[in-house]
């Protein structure tokens, strides 16, 4: 598990891209865990609107940086 001490949407896609499936932490927001190369809710986590935001940029960087493996036919 990483701690991130600042929130950097791409620097986090990153590594949830990099390692697929685990966990980081932000300094001051929590820990966040992610499956599949995408950042996950857990449905025992109290969701709030600060995290699902923080979930969605991180997701949204992670679309946008694997876009190219998409646009590829094989």
């Amino acid at each position: 598990m990483r701690v991130f001490k600042n929130y950097s949407p791409v620097r986090i896609a990153r590594y949830v891209v990099l390692f697929f499936k685990g966990s980081f932490e932000i300094q001051g927001h929590g820990q966040f865990m992610f499956d599949g190369g995408k950042v996950v809710i857990g449905s025992e986590e109290k969701v709030n609107a600060c995290r699902l935001k923080i979930c969605r940029e991180i997701n949204n960087a992670i679309y946008i940086m694997t876009c190219h493996l998409r646009s590829q036919s094989f």
